[in-house]
């Protein structure tokens, strides 16, 4: 990819040039990203704060254009966002104590879902994300990594290792007497 200075980046971003909106985004989504994830610790809802941040700024371009670093601005977006977020939940769940709701009643699972739902709940986060992204949503292992900000070929490690310990904890390996078995196979001799 070519190098454009920074300035003539938002020059050309705050002429309504699409190329250049599209290099001001590229040089500077990984960044929001990673703050956005940083901060909501979902792959999916930091991309839609990344996305609502920058959004933001090319409905304001002439005026943060001229801010020493329109980038900052979006990364503070990024982050105000995600707060007024988190005030929202608070009054509305708030307003329901006070109105005295009461939780829906969540809706009954067959035996063999809720034996598979709690074993997904004692796989470590990494690998429970690739198996229900994969596997439930039916996303790609390319889409999946993107999601999750890791390589295909992790992706493809964790599957592996995810549907074994998912195996394991469905069949019952979780009781003492089959995980000192399988210790014993692993063991080095």
């Amino acid at each position: 990819m070519w190098e454009v200075s920074d300035e003539a980046l938002f020059a050309g971003y705050a002429s309504g040039d699409p190329e250049a909106a599209a290099h001001f985004v590229d040089r500077f989504q990984r960044r929001v990203y990673g703050l956005a994830l940083a901060i909501v610790r979902v792959p999916v809802d930091a991309e839609e704060v990344a996305q609502e941040a920058f959004v933001r700024a090319a409905s304001r371009w002439p005026q943060v254009s001229t801010y020493q670093a329109p980038e900052a601005w979006v990364r503070k977006v990024a982050l105000r966002l995600r707060l007024d977020a988190l005030r929202r939940v608070r009054r509305q769940a708030a307003a329901l104590t006070r109105l005295g709701a009461r939780p829906r009643p969540q809706p009954a699972l067959d035996p063999e879902d809720r034996e598979l739902v709690e074993a997904l709940r004692r796989l470590p986060r990494r690998y429970r994300e690739v198996l229900v992204l994969h596997h439930c949503l039916d996303r790609s292992v390319e889409d999946v990594g993107v999601h999750l900000g890791v390589p295909a070929a992790t992706v493809k490690t964790r599957l592996a290792r995810g549907r074994t310990m998912l195996a394991g904890l469905l069949a019952g390996a979780d009781d003492p007497a089959s995980k000192s078995q399988q210790g014993a196979r692993h063991a080095r001799p």
